[in-house]
C-alpha cells in the first residue's frame, strides 16, 4: 500500500492471516511512517499485543514495523478493504 496517500483520521483495515481489524490513522511522520489506532473488542487486547501506547506502527509500504501481527498470519498489513467479509456482507445471520 502506498502510505503517502493516507491522511490523519482516515479509517482503513489491518490484515494478518484470517484476522481483519478496523484501524484509524492517528499520525503520519515526515518519513512516511504511519501510526494507527486499532478499533477492537477489549478481549483482543489480551491476545494481540499492541505497542505500549495502544498503536500499531507501519512502514512506508504499509507493513507493521514493531513486530505486531497474529501468530498464524504474520505481520499486520494495511489495506483499504477487509480481506474477509463480515457476517452481514456474507449474508449470515446470528452471532
Amino acid at each position: 500500500m502506498d502510505t503517502t496517500k493516507l491522511v490523519v483520521g482516515q479509517e482503513l483495515w489491518a490484515n494478518s492471516g484470517v484476522t481483519d481489524i478496523k484501524v484509524k490513522v492517528v499520525k503520519i511522520t515526515p518519513e512516511g511512517f504511519v501510526h494507527v489506532e486499532p478499533e477492537v473488542e477489549p478481549e483482543m487486547w489480551d491476545t494481540h499485543p499492541w505497542n505500549d501506547n495502544g498503536l500499531i506502527h507501519f512502514d512506508r509500504e504499509g507493513i507493521s514495523r514493531d513486530g505486531t501481527g497474529t501468530f498464524e498470519g504474520g505481520l499486520w498489513e494495511l489495506s483499504l478493504t477487509p480481506r474477509w467479509p463480515s457476517k452481514e456482507q456474507a449474508g449470515m445471520k446470528g452471532n
